[in-house]
C-alpha cells in the first residue's frame, strides 16, 4: 500500500514538472518568436506592452476556465459540465454586446474599462437571477440549478442575436467577442483581472475535499459533515467571478474548461486535489499555445481564439470519448 502511494505522488510530481516546463516553453515561444517581416527592435519596444500582459492574461484565462470546468464536473457529478453551464458567460457577452450597442467603446480613456465592467456586472447579476430563480420552492436543488443555467443560456443568446441583427456596423467587435479574443490589455485591467482570478482559484482550491466526495455521492459528502448548500454556493460563486473576469475580457473561450480537466484526469486520477493543482498548468499551457496558433498561423492575419481551441479541443475530446468508451 505504502508503494502504491509513493508511486502515486512520483507520478503526481511528474506531472506538475511536466506541466511546468511545457507552460515555460509556451512562454518562451510567445516571447521569443518573431514573425517574418517583423522588425526586431520594434518586437523588443513592445514586449513589456504588449506581449507579457497578452501572456498573462492566456495563461490565467486558461487555469480560471479550467479549474472552474474541473470543479462544476465534480460539483454537479456530469463529465459534460463546463464553465458556461450555468449561464454565467452568456450574462458577460450580453453586457459587452449592450456596451458596444451603445457604442460606449469609443468613449475616449474609459471606454475599454466601461465595457469590462458592464460585461463583469452582467455576468455576476446572471448567476444571481440564476440561482434566485433555481430556488423558487424555497430549498435547493442541483437539478433545478442546472436546468435554470441552461435554460437562461438558451433565453440570453437570443437577447444577443437580437442585438446583433440590430447592429449593422458594429457586427465586427460583437463577433470577435462572442468568438474569443486577447485583447491588447490595459496593466490596471492585467492586475485586477489577476487578483480576482487568484483569489478565486484558491477559494476554490480550499474546497478540494468537498468537490471529491461530491464527484462520489451527496449522502457521502453529508455524512463528512459537508454543508453541502454552503459549499456549493462558495464553489459557484467564486466561479463565476472567475468566469466573468475572463468573458469580460476575453470574450467566449470553448472547449479549455471541458478538454482540459479530461486530459489530467486521465492521467492521475480521480484525486480531486492533485486535479485542481493541475488543470491550471495544463489549461495555461493549451490557450497559450491556441493564442500564439490564432496569430501566427495566419499571420499577418489574426483567427479567433476561440475558434482555434475548438479546432484543437474537438478532436482531442473525440478521442477521450472513444478511449472512455471502448
Amino acid at each position: 500500500m505504502k508503494k502504491i502511494y509513493e508511486k502515486s505522488n512520483k507520478k503526481w510530481y511528474f506531472a506538475i514538472f511536466i506541466s511546468l516546463v511545457i507552460l515555460g516553453l509556451f512562454i518562451l515561444l510567445n516571447l521569443l518568436y518573431i514573425p517574418a517581416g517583423e522588425n526586431l527592435t520594434v518586437n523588443r519596444t513592445i514586449l513589456f506592452q504588449l506581449r507579457i500582459p497578452r501572456i498573462i492574461i492566456a495563461i490565467l484565462a486558461g487555469a480560471g476556465l479550467s479549474i472552474v470546468g474541473a470543479s462544476f464536473q465534480g460539483l454537479f457529478k456530469n463529465p459534460l459540465a463546463e464553465p458556461y453551464l450555468l449561464g454565467i458567460s452568456a450574462g458577460s457577452a450580453l453586457g459587452a454586446i449592450i456596451s458596444f450597442f451603445f457604442n460606449l467603446h469609443k468613449i475616449p480613456y474609459i471606454g475599454e474599462f466601461l465595457v469590462i465592467i458592464n460585461s463583469f456586472i452582467c455576468g455576476l447579476g446572471t448567476m444571481m437571477l440564476v440561482i434566485f430563480i433555481s430556488r423558487f420552492r424555497k430549498r435547493f436543488s442541483m437539478l433545478a440549478l442546472i436546468l435554470t443555467g441552461v435554460i437562461m443560456n438558451a433565453f440570453l443568446f437570443s437577447l444577443e442575436f437580437l442585438i446583433i441583427a440590430l447592429s449593422y456596423g458594429r457586427l465586427q467587435n460583437i463577433l470577435l467577442w462572442l468568438w474569443g479574443k486577447i485583447p491588447p490589455v490595459n496593466p490596471l485591467v492585467v492586475l485586477s483581472s489577476s487578483v480576482l482570478i487568484i483569489i478565486s482559484f484558491f477559494k476554490i482550491l480550499f474546497h478540494y475535499k468537498a468537490i471529491s466526495l461530491l464527484a462520489i455521492s451527496e449522502s457521502m459528502a453529508e455524512s463528512k459533515g459537508i454543508n453541502i448548500h454552503k459549499v456549493t454556493y462558495e464553489i459557484i460563486i467564486f466561479s463565476t467571478i472567475i468566469v466573468a473576469t475572463i468573458v469580460s475580457v476575453c470574450g467566449i473561450i470553448g472547449f479549455v474548461g471541458l478538454v482540459v480537466p479530461h486530459i489530467i484526469r486521465l492521467v492521475i486520477g480521480n484525486d480531486y486535489k492533485k486535479i485542481l493543482v493541475l488543470v491550471p498548468l495544463a489549461g495555461g499551457s493549451f490557450l497559450l499555445f491556441s493564442d500564439f496558433i490564432s496569430r501566427f498561423l495566419l499571420y499577418p492575419s489574426v483567427m479567433p481564439l476561440g475558434i482555434v481551441t475548438s479546432i484543437i479541443g474537438a478532436p482531442l475530446f473525440f478521442y477521450l470519448l472513444k478511449r472512455n468508451l471502448t
